[in-house]
């Protein structure tokens, strides 16, 4: 019988941030590919609606990502593709 050796587990280090405008950030560095992948969690879910505001989060997610005040939806899809970025956002429960 062959064994095999397992090195041990040894999870990322983690780093924290707050923004200026109170939004918390955690990231890691991991080097091994030349990619950069980031979430963003907002305290804003459908749980946070109340009755006469059923749909906003999901309305808000939906249009994050048509345009910004200085781009439309075509010009920031095309800065995205220059950077090879992708730009996903979605709304759940909180």
């Amino acid at each position: 019988m062959r064994w095999i050796r397992y090195t041990a587990f040894r999870p990322p280090v983690l780093w924290h941030d707050t923004l200026a405008n109170g939004v918390s950030v955690t990231g890691t560095l991991y080097t091994e590919l030349p990619l950069i992948t980031m979430q963003l969690a907002v305290p804003a879910g459908r749980m946070r609606e109340s009755l006469d505001k059923v749909g906003l989060a999901s309305l808000t997610a939906e249009l994050m990502n048509e345009g910004t005040t200085t781009l439309s939806t075509t010009e920031l899809a095309d800065r995205l593709d220059e950077l090879g970025a992708n730009l996903s956002v979605s709304a759940n429960e909180d």
